[in-house]
């Protein structure tokens, strides 16, 4: 049976904006980026590969990002959910918080406040069971513009828009 695991992301910032697409435009999250501009996040996928859920941040390198995977699986009961509504659309998010500092949020956005709440449920449970692998991903930086995913086993690149 093929448990959820840990997928890892790389993208660059595009050069003609502020901030990040990821995780999402609503999201509160700290960038912390290369200097050239790189960055690094994770999802969280099922065994059906749908995606459960998303790093609130992205992170300068892969290591801090991994440390953030290992930090939320080990303190996984320690964090606080909370749910949050998007005036404009009516939509509603899950978001986690450890110590004060937010550290996963929903993947995406739901009608319905029991849509949310199971997803957060699932997510959870997930993340208890969520495998990560330990190989180190090849990889190459990603144009925002032209960039085209790379994929290995626990690596997928998007680029700068976050897909």
């Amino acid at each position: 049976m093929v448990a959820p695991r840990f997928l890892f992301v790389a993208g660059t910032r595009p050069a003609t904006e502020s901030w990040f697409r990821w995780p999402d435009p609503l999201g509160l999250r700290t960038e912390q980026v290369g200097p050239d501009g790189s960055w690094f996040g994770w999802r969280l996928a099922a065994a059906n590969n749908r995606e459960l859920g998303r790093s609130a941040s992205v992170f300068a390198d892969l290591d801090s990002c991994r440390a953030s995977v290992a930090r939320l699986a080990s303190s996984i009961d320690s964090t606080v959910p909370t749910t949050t509504i998007d005036d404009k659309t009516g939509l509603r998010a899950w978001q986690l918080s450890l110590d004060g500092e937010l550290v996963a949020v929903s993947a995406r956005r739901y009608h319905r406040q029991r849509e949310c709440l199971y997803s957060l449920a699932h997510f959870l449970e997930a993340v208890r069971i969520a495998r990560v692998t330990s190989g180190t991903p090849r990889y190459r930086l990603l144009q925002a513009e032209h960039g085209l995913p790379t994929y290995t086993e626990d690596f997928a690149g998007t680029g700068g828009e976050g897909r």
